[in-house]
């Protein structure tokens, strides 16, 4: 999925979830069914929360950094 690959191929991992992120979202509110729709929900979900993660290491690292980067 084109999501997925966007991680090994954009050099900014924070960049490449929260764009994952928005990519699935779309693939929900574009869904036919419920299930599916379900699924890509949690799939956006998962990306942010990878996303929050790196800003996490970003900051225990260097805090003034991480807030650069938001």
């Amino acid at each position: 999925m084109l999501p997925i690959i966007l991680l090994f191929h954009v050099r900014s991992r924070i960049c490449a979830a929260l764009l994952a992120s928005a990519i699935f979202k779309k693939y929900s509110k574009l869904s036919p069914t419920i299930d599916m729709r379900d699924k890509f929900q949690i799939q956006a979900l998962n990306f942010e929360t990878y996303a929050g993660m790196f800003i996490d290491q970003c900051y225990e690292y260097n805090d003034k950094r991480a807030c650069e980067l938001l």
